[in-house]
């Protein structure tokens, strides 16, 4: 078993499931990684290993040669290509040839690549492996996100020699046709995956967010649109509280008192959809707020639980200068009130509705699950190299900064808006709430709806659990590790990194790159 210190700002050589299987339990913070897609990329003999079987078997080898031929062949290696030049442009002619994989003819084991099996279904059985490693080494408050693309079906032919040796079953024996699957059709291996997570390993899936490339790669295909876009899957392991913190005090506790005490754990406020009046407008009648039973007021508490570290005041973007111009007119909520009538976006002189004056978050918007990220030259002898600029939402997001060292627990960011007063015309008070009238003197979320206020992100400070014994970096984990982008990033937003590179080649690129920042930065 690794040590912590271990496997910290180090890049282990071998492969993700046997050295998963050596890291402590519950020990990373973040899992980001994009593992080989089943039926693309031949990526050398020096990638192969074993799975399934007996571990104590002295392996018999079935050997027999393993051909795939696929639509989707882009960042193939060139070795065991056969090209035609027409009219300028290469069209592959030929299936390449992939490196020999075999069966043990005595407990069933398969030495191969991770994604040359002879069937998805193996391919699939085979991550699922590695992904309950990943569970068991993801800490309660850990996320994962994972990079997953698709292959299409064709009439491709893995053939293997159909002959039962000493009760080899015939699932492992004869030959693996992609045609297995209706021809042209995408296989969804990405989401063939990630149902089975959710089913078999109860994993929670968050998101499903879509790296757009907006530089993708042309295709020659005719009968389809061109793929523009991979798949990034954001996975949590639990969503039950693990701890609460208090925005007002900063501090850190397993459980909520029961004495919770004014001005400390809670305060009175206005109650934000009726502006503190108690009632709402609906035309000849008042309606009583819902939210506050009249009373004007709400109760605010300052605990809250956190089930999984996400911090979304690290990665919100601006608000665009045509959702200032929306936001100035009211809303109505989904339905009509039972009139019958449809929902009416201007308001209620039809339908009765109280209209909604919609407030923005002064510190930015959501960024959303649809990110336009453009791939980017890479000089090394690596295929499938995602941009920087890919891992840092998800490192900024998904990673904490900092850990005490006694309790375990991520420090969490306390976040407020400062409203800032920006002057210009004053407004007509008609039909506006009662948060936007007093916009004309205050600064606040209804002035920056009107143009009376700007809104700026402020971080009061970090939660503290009072233990002080220090800190240490959030730890950052890729189990293909490939040429090293996840280290970089990590190191370079002030965590540590984690990884696992079955390619000793890819290992030592790695380690030059991780190397270069930290050369300039001396």
């Amino acid at each position: 078993m690794y040590k912590l210190h271990e496997i910290t700002n180090f890049i282990v050589n071998g492969d993700a499931l046997t050295e998963l299987k050596k890291f402590p339990d519950e020990c990373i913070d973040t899992i980001i990684t994009s593992p080989p897609y089943w039926g693309l990329r031949n990526y050398g003999a020096a990638t192969r290993t074993v799975f399934d079987g007996t571990p104590d078997c002295a392996h018999e080898w079935l050997v027999g040669n393993s051909k795939l031929i696929q639509e989707y062949r882009q960042g193939m290696q060139r070795a065991g290509r056969i090209w035609e030049r027409k009219n300028s442009r290469y069209k592959l002619s030929q299936g390449l040839g992939l490196d020999q994989s075999c069966f043990c003819i005595k407990c069933g084991a398969w030495f191969g690549q991770l994604g040359l099996e002879p069937s998805l279904d193996m391919f699939l059985d085979h991550v699922m492996q590695i992904v309950a490693e990943l569970k068991r080494v993801l800490k309660p408050t850990g996320v994962m996100f994972w990079n997953h693309g698709d292959a299409y079906a064709s009439g491709g032919i893995q053939r293997f020699e159909s002959i039962d040796y000493h009760g080899l079953s015939k699932k492992h024996c004869g030959k693996a046709r992609t045609s297995d699957y209706p021809t042209k059709s995408m296989l969804l291996q990405n989401y063939r995956l990630i149902i089975r997570m959710i089913d078999e390993q109860e994993s929670v899936l968050r998101n499903v967010i879509i790296w757009h490339k907006p530089n993708h790669m042309p295709a020659s295909v005719k009968d389809r649109f061109a793929t523009a876009y991979d798949s990034v899957f954001m996975m949590v392991k639990n969503t039950e509280v693990q701890f609460y913190y208090n925005e007002k005090t900063m501090s850190v506790i397993d459980i909520i008192p029961d004495d919770l005490k004014r001005g400390i754990d809670w305060e009175w406020q206005t109650c934000p959809r009726c502006d503190g009046q108690g009632k709402l407008p609906g035309g000849k009648r008042t309606i009583v707020c819902s939210r506050c039973k009249g009373n004007g007021r709400v109760k605010k508490t300052f605990w809250h639980g956190l089930d999984y570290w996400f911090d979304l005041d690290a990665v919100r973007v601006p608000h665009s200068p045509s959702t200032f111009k929306r936001i100035k007119y009211l809303t109505a909520p989904y339905g009509d009130g039972g009139k019958g009538i449809g929902c009416k976006m201007t308001g209620t002189k039809k339908g009765n509705i109280p209209g909604k004056m919609l407030e923005l978050n002064a510190m930015g918007k959501n960024p959303g699950d649809v990110w336009v990220i453009p791939t980017y030259a890479f000089h090394g002898k690596h295929f499938a190299t995602y941009p920087e600029k890919l891992i840092e939402p998800m490192i900024k997001a998904g990673c904490p900064m900092e850990i005490y060292n006694a309790c375990g627990k991520p420090r969490v960011r306390i976040s407020e808006a400062s409203y800032i007063v920006d002057g210009g015309k004053s407004l007509d008070g008609k039909m506006l709430s009662m948060a936007a009238q007093k916009s004309k003197s205050f600064a606040g979320p209804a002035g920056m709806k009107y143009g009376r206020a700007f809104g700026q992100h402020i971080t009061k400070g970090w939660t503290d659990c009072g233990c002080n014994a220090g800190w240490h970096r959030g730890l950052v984990l890729d189990p293909f590790m490939g040429s090293g982008t996840t280290a970089v990033v990590a190191l370079r937003l002030g965590r540590s990194y984690s990884g696992i590179e079955i390619n000793p080649d890819y290992v030592k690129m790695a380690n030059q790159r991780i190397a270069q920042p930290l050369k300039k930065a001396v």
